[in-house]
């Protein structure tokens, strides 16, 4: 299993050590709020989130508002959040679609 690829499911760690289940975040922005389009969220630090959109449906400053207090509220309101609205939201290089992925190692 040590060649393994990719995971089913991704933690994001919060900046009080606590951990939050990929896919709970995941169901909250796809499920609750105004209609989304396609979205991925990337943690790229403890604090720094990036939000990938989809620009169908055009995005609304509701969702936008939506977005960054459902990321607030679940993570911490004290995170820098990055909404980068485009044409196709990228996937994996297995060309597979993670809705949620922490690109940082586990806290210490």
């Amino acid at each position: 299993m040590d060649n393994a690829v990719g995971r089913l499911i991704d933690i994001v760690y919060r900046p009080d050590g606590s951990k939050l289940l990929g896919h709970v975040l995941g169901m909250v922005l796809t499920m609750e709020g105004p209609p989304i389009g396609q979205i991925h969220v990337v943690q790229k630090s403890i604090t720094e989130f990036d939000v990938n959109i989809n620009d169908k449906p055009k995005p609304t400053e509701e969702v936008f508002a939506f977005i960054k207090a459902t990321l607030k509220k679940y993570i911490s309101s004290n995170i820098n959040i990055n909404i980068n609205v485009m044409k196709e939201v990228p996937k994996e290089k297995s060309g597979k679609f993670r809705l949620v992925k922490c690109e940082i190692e586990k806290p210490v």
